[in-house]
């Protein structure tokens, strides 16, 4: 049957399957934590760092993916990474100790970090430049059907079986994406110079980064975040002196692609935040189990999967830039009105929710092609990598925030009180975030405006 299918089908299936593979283990920690965290008998603090540590693994890995994967061929190191994201969720579900199902949950994180890079690769050097906008409309809609199925059938999988059973649900569709790479006819390779001081630097700072964030109400917490941002300046500079970095910092010289990856590391870490916070909070707060969450979300991330599309479609028509700009307005309206969560009746929560899909839908896939084309298929590797960890960081660091949050009111003794307080705090940030977005499209209007005037 694959045999029958042209690569640029292949391509797109691949993609999808990658997104979808991204997304799912990502929301699959989220929906499982508050069983996981009664199961293996830790704090939630505890259990948020199973997620955590797949985040960091993949935002800490992302950036030598893209240079990794077309020095040894994009395929087979696909292949590679598919079989070890299989080998990680073995790892996860065969322990019932937390540190194991970390270190799994870590390996998970590294190899997924790869399947980003992937999914942008084959697309753009597989399809054809006209048919861009609606493939990737295509592909997008793989993540955002992950978001659609990872509560509804985490729900369903916690309830009636195990967390366990979550976790391995996976395996099939790793499976069913490693029979497309073996049967994909292409393969794309690209010599580059592997940078592995900048690599084991990077590597180090984000853990001191996320630690130190999440623990900033520490004296260590503190060393270890001004630590992070030493590292940082000390990473920047010996890339831009090396002649083969690990990412290449000039090409934050064009505004435009600097504001575009800066606006989609702030909505993901807006829309996955909420996405985070929600599916506790009504758990918590609300009451609700985990079956009627999964359906909420589901309701969700079905009309994301249609928006994508939509907008992948309508990016091949009309700017871009105005369909991101739209997209982070309806964002920033979701995000007021799920501030309010706590005195809002359940139903006006759904239409928060429905307004944050509709919002991301339009925003996402424009902003991603635009991301993509900006530099020219020259620079694919790199620029579809820093994307990837970009995306990475955003969740990474909305999940520091929010375990920071609820460091400071674990003294709460009233469990509603306690998760009612965190979620609002967090919506405030989630607010506050979205207007910075606002202020760096307005400046890139402006700029834009200034420009075409000389």
């Amino acid at each position: 049957m694959f045999n029958i299918m042209n690569d640029d089908t292949k391509a797109v299936l691949i993609a999808t399957l990658s997104g979808f593979i991204c997304v799912f283990n990502g929301q699959g920690i989220t929906i499982a934590l508050p069983y996981m965290s009664s199961a293996l008998h830790i704090s939630s603090v505890f259990a948020n760092w199973i997620s955590l540590a797949f985040f960091i693994c993949g935002a800490t890995t992302g950036l030598s993916c893209g240079k990794i994967m077309p020095k040894y061929g994009v395929i087979k190191t696909t292949k590679i990474f598919m079989i070890f994201t299989i080998i990680g969720a073995i790892i996860s579900v065969i322990s019932t100790n937390p540190f194991i199902i970390i270190l799994g949950k870590a390996m998970q994180g590294f190899f997924v970090s790869g399947l980003y890079v992937t999914a942008y690769l084959i697309l753009m050097n597989q399809v054809n430049p006209t048919k861009i906008g609606r493939s990737l409309g295509i592909s997008t809609s793989g993540f955002f059907i992950a978001y659609l199925l990872a509560p509804i059938i985490g729900g369903f999988l916690i309830t009636y079986v195990s967390w366990q059973a979550l976790f391995l649900f996976m395996v099939p569709f790793c499976l069913l994406e490693l029979i497309l790479l073996f049967s994909f006819n292409h393969e794309w390779f690209e010599e580059y110079d592997i940078d592995k001081i900048g690599t084991i630097l990077w590597f180090i700072l984000m853990v001191a980064f996320v630690y130190g964030l999440s623990f900033l109400d520490t004296f260590i917490g503190i060393i270890s975040f001004i630590i992070s941002l030493v590292l940082m300046a000390i990473f920047v500079y010996y890339e831009l002196q090396i002649e083969d970095p690990l990412y290449d910092f000039r090409l934050l010289k064009n505004i435009k692609y600097s504001i575009y990856n800066y606006s989609t590391m702030i909505v993901v870490f807006v829309v996955d935040g909420m996405m985070f916070v929600i599916t506790l909070y009504l758990q918590h707060v609300k009451g609700l189990t985990s079956i009627e969450t999964g359906f909420i979300l589901g309701l969700m991330a079905a009309v994301l999967l249609i928006m994508s599309i939509v907008a992948g479609r309508l990016s091949d028509k009309y700017s871009s830039v105005n369909l991101c700009k739209c997209g982070i307005l309806i964002i920033l309206l979701s995000s007021i009105l799920l501030a309010f969560a706590n005195y809002l009746p359940l139903y006006i929560i759904i239409i928060g929710l429905i307004v944050l899909a509709i919002g991301n839908g339009v925003f996402d896939t424009p902003t991603r092609r635009m991301i993509l084309d900006i530099h020219g298929s020259s620079r694919l590797p790199e620029v579809s990598a820093f994307l990837s960890s970009v995306r990475d960081l955003g969740s990474l660091i909305s999940l520091a925030v929010f375990t920071l949050i609820l460091e400071g009111f674990s003294g709460i003794k009233n469990s509603v009180l306690y998760w009612s307080i965190s979620s609002q705090y967090m919506f405030i940030i989630y607010i506050i975030f979205s207007f910075s977005v606002i202020l760096v499209l307005y400046y890139l209007n402006r700029s834009q405006e200034s420009h075409t005037k000389s």
